[in-house]
C-alpha cells in the first residue's frame, strides 16, 4: 500500500488536444473582433492535425495575409494561455481521482505556463481531489520536469517519504526518470490516442508499470 498517488495533468487526466482546440477558438474570436479577419481557427486546426507545433500562430497569420509583429503574437499567446478552456476529464481519470482520493493522499505535478495550467485545473474542477499541487513553472522554467525539485516539493508538502509515492504520467521523456531516481514508483498510462505511447526511450526512462487505462490502478495494489 502506498501513502500518496501523484498525477501528471496533460494527456493523463484529460486530452490536451481539447485544450489546444479551445485555445484556438478563443484566439479566433479575438481576431474576428480586433483584426476583422475570419478563418484563423480552421487554418490552425488543420496545421494541428497535420502535426505542426510551435509556430502555428505565425503560419496562420501568414496564410491569412495578416500583417503582424510580436505584439500581435504576444496578445494571441496571452489569450490562449489565460482563457478558461472547454475541456473534460477522461472517464477513467474521474474514476481514478474519486477512488484514489478516498484511500490515499493525492497530488498533481504539472509543467507548462502557470496561468494556463491553473486554468485547466479550474476548468476540470479537480482542485478538491488533491492534497497538494505543484505547478513547476512557479519554481522557474528550469524546474520543469525532469527537474527533481517538483517531486521533492511534493513529498515535503505531503509529509511522506518518496518510497511511499506513486507518480502517474504519460510522457516517458520526462515523467519517470527523476521520480524513479528519488525512490518513487512510476506508472505510464498508454492511451490509444496518446502522443507518447509508442515513443522509444532508454530503459532508464521507462516507468515501473504500464497501463492502458487508469481503471487498471485498482489491480496494481497501490491503494
Amino acid at each position: 500500500m502506498k501513502q500518496a498517488i501523484v498525477f501528471d495533468l496533460d494527456d493523463t487526466l484529460y486530452c490536451e488536444k481539447e485544450y489546444v482546440i479551445s485555445g484556438f477558438q478563443e484566439v479566433d474570436r479575438w481576431i474576428r473582433i480586433h483584426l476583422n479577419r475570419q478563418g484563423f481557427f480552421e487554418q490552425a486546426e488543420r496545421l494541428l492535425y497535420q502535426g505542426h507545433k510551435g509556430n502555428i500562430f505565425d503560419k496562420v497569420l501568414q496564410t491569412l495575409r495578416i500583417e503582424h509583429d510580436y505584439s500581435i503574437i504576444r496578445e494571441m499567446l496571452t489569450i490562449y494561455r489565460e482563457h478558461l478552456p472547454r475541456i473534460k476529464l477522461y472517464e477513467d481519470a474521474l474514476w481514478a481521482l474519486q477512488y484514489v482520493s478516498s484511500k490515499a493522499r493525492t497530488g498533481l505535478i504539472t509543467d507548462g505556463f502557470w496561468a494556463a495550467q491553473r486554468q485547466k485545473v479550474i476548468a476540470l474542477g479537480i482542485l478538491p481531489f488533491f492534497n497538494h499541487i505543484v505547478y513547476s513553472d512557479e519554481l522557474g522554467r528550469a524546474c520543469w520536469k525532469p527537474c527533481p525539485l517538483p517531486y521533492i516539493k511534493m513529498t515535503e508538502s505531503l509529509g511522506i517519504l518518496p518510497s511511499a509515492c506513486v507518480y502517474i504520467g504519460d510522457n516517458p521523456q520526462k515523467d519517470f526518470i527523476t521520480a524513479k531516481c528519488l525512490g518513487w514508483t512510476t506508472v505510464q498510462v498508454k492511451r490509444e490516442d496518446g502522443l507518447y505511447k509508442d515513443i522509444i526511450v532508454d530503459s532508464d526512462y521507462w516507468a515501473d508499470y504500464n497501463v492502458s487505462s487508469l481503471f487498471e490502478l485498482r489491480h496494481l495494489g497501490f491503494v
